[in-house]
């Protein structure tokens, strides 16, 4: 896809060293959310005239609120798409002399998934002051045994630390190294295990603690490794890319710049300043939230970019996904207050990192949509002969589907602007990946596809975690990698199939083809847990979002019609 653009270059550092940031970002997000909201809500609100029970009118409100929520998602990733296609990060430019260079402690982060070839990238820097530290948490005698391998063949500038116990998580391992390290070290690089650092990564992250003291952190851009294995990870890797090159490139101007727990570098006396890394599972996202309470900024840098590894598997995606959903709600209910409360940090990085944040929470409200929209709206008000006015297809108009497919009526409140709204909310988080993979039209079918997929199917796990963490107040940090904390629960995968093929089949005796889509995914992801590996089950991916698709084009077609 060629488009023409002009990249503004542009950074949050002033000349005198002040970090100053913009809420324009934010702000248009807002601006546009409300005007929707008060064009659209006063017409869902028309449900409630009427004398329909309260659980119906109840199931209303509900499902305006979530919508509304829906759209301020969608509206986010359309400005951010747009910001990021006009600005781009201003690089640095010098490098520091061998004598400037500061000493640095690069940690390398492990337990049972130690890559000797993502190590050596940390081995190899141009760089005249560091040594790298192995942290390692193994259990894996065999494992153990590489990396003792590893640091006996490069002794004079690779050790190891092992501690007795493996409390704090990631966190935990971080600090037990800073307590043995030389306080000669002022600089702390971490990367994981897969993380893949170029030769030029402290030299170019390293100049830009000298243009401000109130720089805590800088982080590297990062990117999918070329030699990317597994399935899904192939398939999926520009997610990662998407990610970095759309979003992370505004932080610096526009919102909150986060520590990625790996590819950066962190002073150590803002870490001394906190305590240590906070010890839970979003160890980042807390030192980063704590740091920004201290008086302390991160940085996002464009020009060092890092190697990343998509999870390869389903099994291994859910994994990194309920470490995500729980983490993301400790830090909400733990230290999210402070920052919120904090009166130097910005009204608009407070709405930055609460609007991110919640991106991983959205499955029970999305869930309560769904059965609001699909089971009680439609019950209470075809009374009425009144429909319901999202997820409902019209049954009272037609005896088959095939009549539905050749005359589709929707309900009233599909009229062509609320269709187009619907539409942008849908479709417009996936335009990234059209613009970045349009020269690779298969490619970009199967992310596509792919990914529709991937996002239905962990609602309902998504769901319990967070249940699960409020009741039981526990968080869960696997490592993503070791396949010996793959397996999850065959309960409850039984539970989210048999929940998946009562939607299909509700689906089918009630025409409402929006719980096919939601359905088909969560039947899917047990399907693909054991037969993965078959062309013929791989084949069934593209289902949901065909599903989402055709229903789309049936309500515009028939918006269309209704206008002749």
């Amino acid at each position: 896809m060629s488009l023409i653009k002009k990249k503004i270059q542009i950074t949050c550092l002033r000349e005198n060293g002040d970090i100053k940031k913009s809420d324009v970002l934010l702000l248009t997000i807002l601006f546009a959310w409300f005007l929707i909201i008060i064009y659209f809500n006063p017409m869902l609100f028309s449900l409630l005239i009427g004398d329909e029970p309260l659980i119906a009118k109840i199931s209303v409100v509900l499902f305006v609120i979530v919508l509304d929520m829906m759209w301020l998602y969608g509206i986010y990733h359309s400005v951010n798409i747009v910001f990021a296609y006009f600005i781009k990060i201003k690089p640095l430019g010098n490098i520091l002399s061998k004598a400037e260079q500061p000493a640095v402690a690069l940690l390398y982060m492990t337990r049972n998934d130690f890559n000797p070839n993502a190590c050596l990238t940390s081995v190899c820097q141009k760089y005249e002051n560091f040594h790298v530290y192995i942290c390692d948490d193994s259990d894996n005698p065999e494992i153990k045994n590489k990396i003792d391998l590893f640091v006996k063949k490069h002794e004079a500038i690779v050790s190891v630390f092992r501690r007795s116990n493996i409390l704090g998580y990631k966190a935990g391992n971080i600090n037990h190294a800073l307590s043995e390290i030389s306080r000669d070290y002022h600089y702390i690089a971490i990367n994981d295990a897969d993380t893949e650092i170029p030769q030029d990564f402290l030299s170019k992250l390293m100049p830009w603690f000298k243009h401000s003291p109130n720089i805590g952190f800088v982080q590297a851009k990062q990117k999918s490794l070329k030699q990317q294995t597994g399935d899904l990870g192939c398939v999926m890797k520009s997610m990662i890319d998407i990610h970095w090159k759309y979003y992370m490139a505004l932080k610096n101007d526009f919102g909150f710049v986060m520590w990625y727990g790996h590819g950066a570098v962190l002073k150590r006396c803002v870490i001394e300043v906190l305590g240590g890394i906070p010890e839970v599972v979003t160890e980042d996202l807390a030192f980063s939230s704590e740091a920004r309470c201290a008086g302390y900024y991160g940085i996002v840098v464009d020009d060092v970019v890092c190697g990343e590894e998509f999870p390869q598997t389903i099994e291994k995606f859910r994994k990194r996904n309920k470490k995500w959903v729980r983490g993301t709600f400790q830090y909400l209910t733990k230290f999210y207050p402070k920052i919120f409360k904090a009166k130097d940090v910005p009204w608009f990085e407070k709405a930055d990192i609460f609007i991110s944040a919640f991106t991983l929470l959205q499955a029970i409200p999305f869930l309560l949509l769904v059965f609001a929209a699909s089971f009680i709206m439609p019950f209470y008000y075809n009374v009425s002969q009144i429909q319901g006015p999202l997820f409902l297809v019209p049954p009272l108009f037609y005896d088959n589907w095939m009549q539905i497919i050749l005359k589709t009526r929707y309900n009233v409140f599909w009229v062509f602007d609320f269709y187009l709204v619907m539409f942008a909310t849908i479709f417009f988080p996936l335009i990234p990946a059209v613009i970045d993979l349009w020269q690779n039209k298969k490619q970009l079918l199967r992310y596509l596809y792919t990914s529709s997929f991937l996002h239905l199917s962990i609602l309902l796990d998504s769901a319990k975690e967070i249940i699960v963490y409020l009741f039981t107040g526990k968080t869960y940090f696997p490592v993503t990698n070791n396949r010996s904390e793959i397996k999850e629960s065959a309960y409850w995968l039984l539970i989210e199939s048999l929940i998946g093929w009562g939607l299909i089949i509700f689906a089918f005796t009630s025409y409402n083809l929006w719980l096919l889509s939601l359905g088909t995914a969560f039947v899917l992801t047990r399907i693909l847990g054991l037969w993965g590996n078959k062309k013929l089950v791989r084949a069934l991916v593209p289902i949901p979002f065909i599903v989402t698709l055709a229903i789309m084009f049936f309500i515009g077609i028939t918006i269309l019609q209704n206008y002749m």
